[in-house]
């Protein structure tokens, strides 16, 4: 009685071209979050909502916990809000306001603001705050 034995043919899988590529991949998507913010100029420290929403606004108002208030990146006075908010809805009537507030912000201020802004005609305004994801 004669047997064969049959070699078996061992594959090899290299795992260095393999794992240099998800490295690479790792470093993109690293690089690439960090280059996305939306507000990039003004550090603020935004209160969390698990009930945000994203939307594209006309207008961004950032107010530091100093009471600095800036409009697209641009220091402004108090005073100076109505007559760009009047502006702005005149040019459109949609027009839509982002309030970025510090969370150490008072609220009595917070809510002068809102009402400068409501005087000066615009009712579509919304608080940005950041997403809180639970785990």
């Amino acid at each position: 009685m004669l047997i064969k034995y049959r070699k078996k043919n061992i594959t090899n899988v290299e795992l260095a071209p393999l794992i240099d590529i998800v490295f690479i991949l790792l470093i993109f998507f690293a690089v690439s979050s960090s280059l996305i913010s939306n507000n990039q100029s003004i550090p603020l420290d935004l209160p969390t909502a698990s009930s945000s929403e994203t939307n594209a606004p006309d207008i961004i108002i950032s107010v530091k916990k100093n009471r600095d208030i800036y409009i697209d990146s641009q220091k402004i006075s108090f005073a100076q809000i109505p007559p760009l908010i009047i502006q702005a809805m005149s040019q459109n009537p949609t027009t839509q306001i982002i309030i970025n507030a510090d969370k150490k912000l008072d609220y009595g201020f917070i809510i002068s603001l809102l009402d400068k802004i409501r005087l000066s005609g615009c009712s579509n305004i919304a608080l940005q705050v950041e997403k809180k994801i639970y785990k």
